[in-house]
């Protein structure tokens, strides 16, 4: 057996040197893989008040294993404003925020809500209701993604009442 390993020395560190470098790069792929930006983005629920604002309560799920930073959100073109915006609810409902404070963290694997208005012109004369087809482009640390999306029936989150 020694005898053996002697005489094929060579060719066996050259194996085993081959296979640590093909598992190197295996690691290397498989690694950015794994932490590349992959997120799924739905609408939740949607109301238009007429001749004022687009609310959207939008679901941001990460499919990734590092953290996703989202630093502007466009519907159609437009931006959702950066200056955040509180709602008071009806009696014994709960306050919540009416648009993010932007950059949003989503945590790796997790998902976040968040609440977006948009006040532009252009898209208060869009007729919004069930099969209307809409882009959101999502701006993050990495890169901008265009995803589009049709309008499903209203999940009646959103308050009725203008605000």
């Amino acid at each position: 057996m020694l005898k053996w390993l002697t005489q094929y020395r060579q060719p066996i560190t050259t194996v085993i040197a081959l296979l640590g470098f093909a598992l190197s790069i295996f690691q290397l792929i498989r690694d950015w893989y794994r932490k590349r930006e992959a997120y799924k983005v739905s609408v939740i629920d949607y109301r238009k008040y007429v001749d004022r604002h687009i609310l959207l309560m939008i679901q941001i799920t990460n499919l990734s294993e590092s953290a996703l930073v989202i630093t502007e959100i466009k519907l159609n073109g437009a931006p959702s404003p950066l200056e955040p915006e509180h709602v008071r609810g009806a009696e014994r409902a709960l306050d919540y925020r009416l648009s993010e404070i932007f950059p949003v963290c989503v945590d790796a694997k997790g998902a976040k809500i968040l609440f977006l208005k948009f006040t532009s012109q252009d898209l208060l004369s869009i007729d919004f209701g069930p099969g209307t087809k809409l882009t959101l482009e999502v701006q993050s640390t990495r890169n901008m993604k265009q995803h589009n999306l049709a309008l499903g029936e209203k999940a009646r989150y959103l308050p009725d009442i203008p605000v």
